[in-house]
């Protein structure tokens, strides 16, 4: 599921062509990975539930840019770059 998220996150980043944007996505990235990584050998099933949680953010989003709804792009983005970040401070526990 990672790859499948990092690719989504890549492909988000290119539609978008926003600086900001960017630099959110690729630094997140540069420090969640690994943090994915040692969570996901940690924590087993658990760490499914965090993928397929993810995975629907990702759906989400995706259905907002379809609709052509900016305003609900922004909020799910924000809501998951948030919760992104709760996630990699929860594996470490």
């Amino acid at each position: 599921m990672l790859s499948t998220a990092a690719a989504f996150d890549a492909e988000l980043v290119a539609a978008a062509a926003n600086p900001a944007l960017r630099t959110v996505i690729e630094s997140m990235g540069a420090v969640g990975h690994a943090r994915c990584l040692r969570g996901i050998a940690i924590k087993g099933d658990a760490a499914m539930h965090v993928g397929k949680r993810q995975l629907k953010a990702h759906r989400e989003i995706l259905a907002a840019i379809v609709q052509q709804d900016a305003h609900a792009v922004e909020c799910r983005l924000r809501d998951q770059v948030l919760t992104s970040l709760d996630l990699l401070f929860e594996l470490d526990e």
